[in-house]
């Protein structure tokens, strides 16, 4: 995979919304939110939600013309998505352990859960976070040259132990290192495909089968503890 050639104007105008996006992914942005809308899990999910996306749109509108750069595009969209079921199909077994090891039991939520706890995932996590790690960040530390290997291991690291650090600090090391071995996995076929897509369906899934939470009315999972 060759550098791509820099653009000062590329690189520059989109590190502080990089830092930006990121704050937004830590929750350093409910420090802004009224005390009211800061206590409400609910509330506080949508507004981190909307500003992210807010800033991700205006990277998109800066760049306008080069988002191929951001490995948004058509090209091996097919392959992409494939690379995408790929990794749901492999974190079926993983919900399974996770439930099995911490929740003592699984089963499958209904039928008419499954839809808005898909959105959720969809909504809530995967299309913010993809577009902010694996679009914008792996996209800029490539403009800029910086080898593969090491932009994979800086995006992967700054995605698991630095982005979820919240499950190093609760000991939940298990579900921190699926998390940091999806975001490797994730960076390495974008570069691979030049296409985010499959990494945004396999960060979907992911939330949607483990038990991760990026919204507080619904736990974005299929595997759940029996009542």
């Amino acid at each position: 995979m060759k550098p791509q050639t820099a653009s000062p104007r590329w690189s520059w105008s989109l590190l502080p919304i990089a830092l930006l996006l990121v704050g937004v992914q830590w929750g350093l942005a409910t420090l802004a939110l009224p005390p009211a809308l800061r206590e409400d899990p609910v509330g506080r999910a949508v507004a981190r939600l909307l500003l992210a996306l807010l800033l991700i749109g205006w990277a998109l509108w800066l760049e306008r013309g080069r988002w191929e750069a951001f490995y948004l595009t058509r090209r091996n969209l097919r392959t992409s998505l494939g690379d995408g079921v790929l990794i749901a199909l492999a974190m079926l077994p993983i919900g399974w352990l996770y439930a099995r090891w911490s929740l003592g039991g699984v089963y499958w939520l209904p039928w008419h859960d499954w839809v808005p706890t898909l959105l959720a995932a969809f909504l809530g996590a995967a299309v913010p976070e993809e577009l902010t790690y694996r679009s914008l960040i792996l996209g800029t530390l490539r403009r800029w040259g910086v080898a593969p290997l090491w932009a994979v291991l800086l995006v992967g690291f700054l995605f698991g132990p630095v982005h979820h650090n919240r499950y190093l600090w609760r000991g939940d090391l298990f579900v921190l290192v699926v998390v940091t071995a999806f975001g490797l996995a994730a960076a390495w076929l974008t570069l691979r495909r030049g296409n985010v897509a499959g990494a945004v369906l396999g960060h979907a899934m992911m939330n949607f089968l483990i038990g991760v939470d990026p919204v507080s009315w619904t736990r974005v999972c299929l595997l759940k503890e029996r009542s």
